[in-house]
C-alpha cells in the first residue's frame, strides 16, 4: 500500500514539473519562473567559447530559440533556427587595453637554436579600471612552433605598465612566431621574429690578443665553453692534425701553448671547428710558420669573413681575402694573433698548405662573441 501511494505522489510530482517550473518560489507564473531569494542573485547562462559551436546534448540539431554566453565576443546570442544572432546588447567596453603591436623582444631570437636565458618581450598595457590579479600564463607559439612565452603570476596595475613575458624553447624555423593572449577579458596577439643566424649583423671585427693562459689546444678545446655567458659545445676533426709539446722559445712575442693543435709538416692539414651556437671574432695564436706557408680560412655559411692579424713581425705576415701568408721568414719562424670574424658562423674550417714544418695553433674563446 504504502509503495504504491509513493508511486503516485512521484507521478504527481513528475506532471507538476513539467507542467510548470520554479526556482525560488513555490507559485510558478510561467513555465519557468526564477526568483532569487536574496534579490540581489542574478541568471547565470551557458558559457561557449563561440555560440557556433554550441552543441545540442541530445545529438540533434541546436533548438530554435537556444540562448548561449558567446566568450569569443563577449555578449549573449541566440539560435533563430538557421543561424545564430549578432550580440544581443553591446558587448561592455573594456577599462583594459593591451598594444600587442609592438612587443619588445630584449635579444635576437634565432632560428632552430634553443634560446638564451633571459630572453623576454614586453607587452605595454594601460588600465582604466582598478588593478587586478591574474595567474600565470602559459601560451605556445603558432605559425612557428617550438616556442613558449610565459608570464608569471602578477598583477595588473591602473595606469600603464608592462607585460614582461619570459620567452623559452628553440624556434622550428625562420619568421613570425605569434601567441594569443587572453587577460582581463582583453584578446590580442603578439608576435616575435626569429631569424637565420646569417640575418643576424655581426659585432666588428676587433684584434684580440690570445695570451697563453686563455689558449685552448689538442686536449682542452673539445668540450663546452662559456661564451658570452652561453655554454656553447665546441668539437674539431681534420687531416694531418696532431699535437706536440711546447716549445720554450717566444715567436714574435706569442708563445704557444703546451700541447696546441699542429697543422703541417706532414702534407696539407685540414682542421675544421664546431660550435653548437652561431659565433664570431674567434681569437686565434699561431707560431713556428715559416715562408712559404698558408692558413686558408672558411666558414659553413660560405659568407666573406674577415682576418686581423697582429704582431711584432707584422711585415712578414701577409692577409688577402680570407687567406693568410707567411713571407720572408727564417730559423724558428714567427708567430702572431688572428681575429676571424666578421660574420656569424657554427663551423669555422682552417686549411694549411703542407710547406715547411708545420704552425702551432692554440684558440681564445673567451673574448669572442656567440648568439
Amino acid at each position: 500500500m504504502i509503495k504504491k501511494l509513493l508511486t503516485v505522489l512521484n507521478l504527481l510530482a513528475f506532471i507538476a514539473v513539467f507542467g510548470q517550473s520554479g526556482i525560488g518560489t513555490h507559485t510558478p507564473e510561467g513555465a519557468l519562473d526564477i526568483t532569487s531569494p536574496s534579490k540581489d542573485w542574478g541568471l547565470v547562462l551557458p558559457h561557449v567559447d563561440q555560440a557556433e559551436n554550441t552543441k545540442n546534448p541530445t545529438g540533434k540539431a541546436v533548438k530554435k530559440g537556444t540562448i548561449v554566453y558567446d566568450l569569443k565576443e563577449n555578449c549573449i546570442r541566440y539560435f533563430n533556427g538557421t543561424e545564430w544572432s549578432g550580440c544581443i546588447l553591446a558587448p561592455i567596453p573594456s577599462l583594459l587595453e593591451l598594444n600587442c603591436s609592438v612587443a619588445v623582444v630584449n635579444q635576437n631570437i634565432i632560428a632552430n637554436y634553443p634560446i638564451g636565458g633571459g630572453t623576454t618581450v614586453s607587452i605595454p598595457y594601460s588600465n582604466a579600471g582598478e588593478a587586478f590579479d591574474h595567474g600565470e600564463i602559459a601560451i605556445l607559439s603558432k605559425n612557428i612552433t617550438g616556442l613558449t612565452a610565459v608570464l608569471p603570476s602578477g598583477s595588473i596595475q591602473k595606469g600603464s605598465g608592462n607585460l614582461v613575458f619570459s620567452i623559452i624553447g628553440t624556434p622550428s624555423a625562420s619568421g613570425e612566431a605569434k601567441f594569443s593572449l587572453n587577460i582581463g577579458g582583453v584578446d590580442c596577439e603578439f608576435v616575435v621574429i626569429a631569424k637565420n643566424y646569417t640575418d643576424v649583423e655581426a659585432p666588428d671585427i676587433t684584434n684580440l690578443a690570445c695570451e697563453l693562459n686563455d689558449q685552448l689546444g689538442y686536449n682542452t678545446l673539445n668540450g663546452k665553453h662559456l661564451i658570452n655567458g652561453k655554454e656553447v659545445t665546441v668539437g674539431f676533426s681534420g687531416t694531418n692534425v696532431r699535437t706536440t709539446a711546447t716549445l720554450s722559445a717566444s715567436y714574435c712575442d706569442v708563445r704557444a701553448m703546451y700541447y696546441p693543435l699542429w697543422l703541417g709538416g706532414t702534407g696539407v692539414s685540414t682542421l675544421t671547428i664546431t660550435f653548437s651556437h652561431p659565433v664570431t671574432n674567434i681569437g686565434i695564436a699561431f707560431a713556428v710558420a715559416n715562408s712559404g706557408e698558408e692558413f686558408t680560412f672558411s666558414t659553413n655559411s660560405n659568407q666573406p669573413i674577415q682576418l686581423n692579424r697582429t704582431s711584432s713581425c707584422q711585415e712578414k705576415i701577409n692577409i688577402t681575402d680570407n687567406r693568410l701568408s707567411i713571407i720572408g721568414t727564417t730559423g724558428i719562424g714567427i708567430g702572431g694573433n688572428i681575429t676571424v670574424g666578421g660574420k656569424w658562423f657554427t663551423e669555422l674550417t682552417i686549411k694549411h698548405n703542407g710547406q715547411g714544418d708545420g704552425s702551432l695553433f692554440g684558440f681564445c674563446l673567451n673574448n669572442s662573441d656567440a648568439l
